[in-house]
């Protein structure tokens, strides 16, 4: 929340591993992964320092990819829907 003693917000973007998404979705080791990012989301939040939070959707699903070069250049690539794929991505 913007206010005069808090006046700029920040985002905090955290990137997961193939190995990571495949760890979440494990039935064996899911709870402790899972267990482990409620523990930290609830200290952020505790500590009045994470408003709010939203996660993202699995890459198998995105319908967006941003491209970016190596002279900075960036291009949007829309992906058909996962609906409309018939199960092929």
């Amino acid at each position: 929340m913007l206010t005069k003693k808090n006046p700029t917000q920040n985002m905090l973007i955290y990137r997961e591993t193939t190995q990571d998404l495949y760890v979440r979705n494990d039935p064996k080791a899911a709870p402790g992964y899972r267990g482990a990012w409620s523990a930290y989301i609830g200290a952020m939040s505790g500590a009045g320092v994470m408003p709010s939070g939203n996660g993202l959707q699995l890459p198998h699903i995105a319908t967006t990819v941003r491209v970016r070069d190596d002279r900075g250049w960036s291009r949007t690539i829309r992906l058909p829907t996962p609906a409309s794929t018939s199960g092929v991505m």
